[in-house]
C-alpha cells in the first residue's frame, strides 16, 4: 500500500496490559524482563505491516511502557488514547501519519458501567479540507473497551452493551 493512497487498513489489537498478565503467582508487570520484549515483538509487527489505523485494547497507563511503545510509534502514528477510571489501562486509536487522513475531532466516551468501560471515538477524513464541503471523504472509527465476563450473573449481551464499533 502506497502511503499516500486513498486505501484504508485497519488493525485491531488487544495487547493484554502487562498489568493483567498472570505469570506463577504475580503479573507481567512486575518482570520488564517479560514484557518489554513482548511490547517490542507487538510494536515490530505493528511497524512492519503499517495499517493506517490501530486500534488498541488493555493499552498500559504505565511510563515505562510509554517509553517502549508510544515513543518509538509515535514517529509514525498520532496517538490518541483515553483510560478507564480507576484502572490501568484503557484502549488507543493510533492514525498513521503519512496517509492522507486527517483527524477533525475525537472523544472519550465513559460507560459508566459494571465494567468502568470507556471508549474513544475519531472523526477522520481522507482531505485536509474535510468538514468544510470540499469534497473528502469522512469516516468515524469508535473504539471500544470489551469487559471480561468474570461475573456468571450478567452477561453484556443481555445488557445491550457494545464490544467494539467501526463506522467506514
Amino acid at each position: 500500500m502506497d502511503d499516500n493512497s486513498t486505501e484504508f487498513s485497519l488493525c485491531t489489537f488487544n495487547i493484554l496490559a502487562p498489568c493483567y498478565k498472570r505469570m506463577s503467582g504475580s503479573r507481567e508487570s512486575s518482570m520488564p524482563n517479560l514484557w518489554v520484549p513482548r511490547i517490542h515483538a507487538i510494536l515490530k509487527f505493528l511497524l512492519l505491516h503499517k495499517p493506517t489505523v490501530i486500534a488498541i485494547q488493555e493499552f498500559w497507563f504505565d511510563y515505562q511502557f510509554y517509553q517502549e511503545f508510544v515513543e518509538p510509534i509515535s514517529r509514525y502514528y498520532y496517538v490518541y488514547t483515553v483510560q478507564r477510571p480507576s484502572s490501568p489501562d484503557g484502549v488507543a486509536l493510533l492514525v498513521k501519519k503519512s496517509s492522507s487522513l486527517t483527524v477533525v475531532g475525537y472523544a472519550p466516551l465513559y460507560y459508566m458501567d459494571v465494567g468502568r468501560r470507556v471508549a474513544l471515538m475519531l472523526h477522520v477524513c481522507t482531505s485536509p479540507s474535510c468538514g468544510h464541503g470540499g469534497g473528502s471523504s469522512e469516516r468515524t472509527s469508535l473504539e471500544d473497551m470489551a469487559t471480561f465476563n468474570r461475573d456468571r450473573d450478567w452477561r453484556l449481551d443481555s445488557l445491550g452493551l457494545p464490544y467494539i464499533y467501526i463506522y467506514l
